[in-house]
C-alpha cells in the first residue's frame, strides 16, 4: 500500500496540474479495476497519494478521515472468441490473457508435456528414490514429485523430517 501511494504522489506532481483539479472530484477521475480485494485496495492506496487529504479532512490531529469514493460496475466485456463463432464475457483490459484459443492450449498442452517427459527421464533415478521413500511406488509421477516440494516450507519452518529429505543429489 505505501508503494501504491507513493505511486500516486509521483503522478501528482507530474500530471495533476495539467489534467485534473487538486481536489478529488469523481467526475474527473476514473481508475478501472479489477474487484479482487487487492486491486481495489491498491487503487484507493494510489487515489490517496494523488489526492491527499487537506486540512479540514482531518478527523484529529494526526487522524485523517477521508474516504474516496469508488465503485465498481461488475461489467464484463462481450467478445468473439478466437476461432469460434461463440462470444464469451471477460475483462479485456484487466484480463487480456484471458480467452479461451483451443489452438494455444493444444501446444501450452504439447510443450508442457513433453518438458515433463523431460524432467522424468532426466531424474529417473530420482523419482525411483521418491517412489519408494513416499511408498507411491513404481507410481510416481512429475505431479507427485511437486507435491513433495512443500517439504521446503516444512524443512524452513524446522519440522522433523526423515533423513531421507536431506539426502543430497549431484
Amino acid at each position: 500500500m505505501k508503494q501504491m501511494r507513493q505511486l500516486g504522489e509521483f503522478f501528482r506532481q507530474r500530471y495533476a496540474p495539467w489534467f485534473v483539479s487538486p481536489n478529488f472530484n469523481v467526475t474527473e477521475v476514473h481508475i478501472r479495476s479489477s474487484e479482487a480485494d487487492r486491486a481495489l485496495t491498491s487503487a484507493q492506496a494510489m487515489l490517496s497519494g494523488f489526492f491527499p487529504p487537506s486540512k479540514n479532512e482531518e478527523f484529529e490531529a494526526g487522524l485523517v478521515l477521508f474516504h474516496l469514493l469508488y465503485k465498481t460496475s461488475g461489467n464484463l466485456d462481450l467478445v468473439m472468441a478466437a476461432n469460434s463463432n461463440t462470444f464469451q464475457r471477460t475483462y479485456c483490459l484487466l484480463k487480456p490473457t484471458n480467452f479461451q484459443c483451443p489452438k494455444f492450449s493444444q501446444i501450452k498442452n504439447t510443450v508442457i508435456a513433453k518438458n515433463i517427459e523431460k524432467v522424468t527421464n532426466n531424474y529417473k533415478q530420482l523419482f525411483d528414490f521418491l517412489g519408494n521413500v513416499t511408498g507411491v511406488g513404481s507410481n510416481v509421477t512429475f505431479d507427485t514429485v511437486v507435491e513433495l516440494y512443500d517439504i521446503v516450507r516444512e524443512v524452513q519452518n524446522n519440522m522433523t523430517q526423515p533423513e531421507w529429505v536431506y539426502k543430497t543429489w549431484p
